[in-house]
């Protein structure tokens, strides 16, 4: 007979994982007519060894014995390799589920904040006034000037109320924030204060699956060698070439009603562990679903904030080239203005300095 159990022991108790899961190779031969036994248990240290010391002493060890006798012994140390396999496994689970709080608490803690409701259009700017400035020509002198001032009013008119537009402009430094998203948002991807978490985490969280699954398969390996291990021994009593010696055993029948009590309420503590490595195993799914879909909200929010930052850059630059295209046109009916005045003045004033002459000249006389 050989088999292979995996238990739970205490490695390095600074390290990542104080707890490990290691294995022990065990074979085993009796001669059911002389009750020789040979027993081959490879491990990693020297616990089994020493366990198997204090179960039996020298004598049973050494000292020849009969096959009845053998077979009690036997019982014994299959009883100790199936109590050390479902050794470890509480606090190695209890490990993991703590690793699995620590890193997936601040998904499920994460509170939701409620924006108020905000109007979706933002300010609407003052649009600049608009005025005809189409070029008619003048017939005459008198209609062009009149002309030429109603073009400086209407310059002086835009101009004060470009004022009132930059003065309402300026009161409001900045544009209204956009409306909140339809579903309340979590605080962690605007705040930089409170339980965050990564894509790292959500790594490390995968590695926690991959141990619980791994848990879970030794679990059950574990309850299936322990289970053919009791079924082989059921059936010795019931086999043909038994000699009658082990069959009529009163102590032999009784070392067996307690190798199979016992590695029956081993098998119960295993399946134990086993319903609680599945419901740990679907909390871990759940809980790496909650990170990712938290992720993935995070980086939609984060991705509207950049399209929401990009349009009101959008309607600053908007708001500039206004207010340059306004500066512009003042500029052009002021140029016009000052033309129109140069016209005017080149126009009147040699007539003017002739009549003012000549009533001066007229009056010295």
């Amino acid at each position: 007979m050989s088999y292979d159990l995996r238990g739970v022991e205490r490695g390095n108790p600074t390290g990542r994982r104080p707890w490990s899961i290691r294995p022990t190779a065990v074979y085993h031969k009796i001669d059911l007519t002389n009750g020789t036994c040979t027993w081959i248990i490879v491990k990693a240290n020297e616990l089994i060894k020493n366990r198997v010391n204090g179960c039996l002493g020298f004598k049973e060890r050494t000292v020849p014995h009969s096959a009845s006798r053998g077979i009690s012994l036997s019982l014994k140390i299959h009883t100790l390799m199936s109590e050390w396999s479902a050794e470890g496994w509480c606090e190695y689970l209890d490990g993991l589920e703590d690793d699995l709080q620590a890193l997936s608490r601040s998904a499920v803690s994460l509170e939701l904040e409620t924006r108020p409701s905000a109007s979706a259009s933002g300010h609407n700017l003052t649009k600049p006034l608009e005025t005809d400035r189409g070029g008619r020509s003048a017939p005459s002198w008198a209609s062009w000037l009149r002309h030429a001032l109603s073009l400086h009013q209407n310059a002086r008119q835009d101009e004060h109320t470009d004022e009132e537009t930059e003065s309402k402009l300026d009161d409001s430094d900045e544009l209204p924030e956009p409306p909140p998203p339809e579903i309340s948002a979590f605080k962690s991807p605007v705040q930089t204060s409170g339980p965050r978490f990564d894509f790292g985490d959500l790594q490390k969280v995968q590695i926690l699956q991959e141990e619980i699954s791994k848990s879970l398969h030794v679990i059950n390996g574990n309850i299936e060698i322990i289970s053919s291990v009791r079924s082989y021994y059921e059936t010795i009593p019931s086999l043909q070439y038994i000699p009658k010696e082990i069959t009529d055993s009163a102590r032999l029948t009784q070392d067996m009603l307690g190798f199979m009590e016992r590695s029956t309420g081993t098998e119960k503590t295993l399946n134990m562990y086993r319903a609680r490595c599945e419901a740990l195993l679907a909390l871990v799914n759940d809980r790496k679903t909650l990170m990712t879909e938290v992720l993935q909200y995070r980086n939609m929010i984060t991705n509207k904030l950049a399209t929401q930052e990009s349009i009101k850059s959008t309607k600053n630059t908007e708001k500039l080239t206004k207010e340059m295209n306004d500066l512009t046109q003042r500029t052009k009916s002021e140029t016009v203005m000052m033309r129109v005045i140069s016209l005017v003045t080149v126009v009147f004033l040699p007539g003017t300095f002739i009549s003012v002459s000549r009533a001066y000249c007229v009056a010295s006389a």
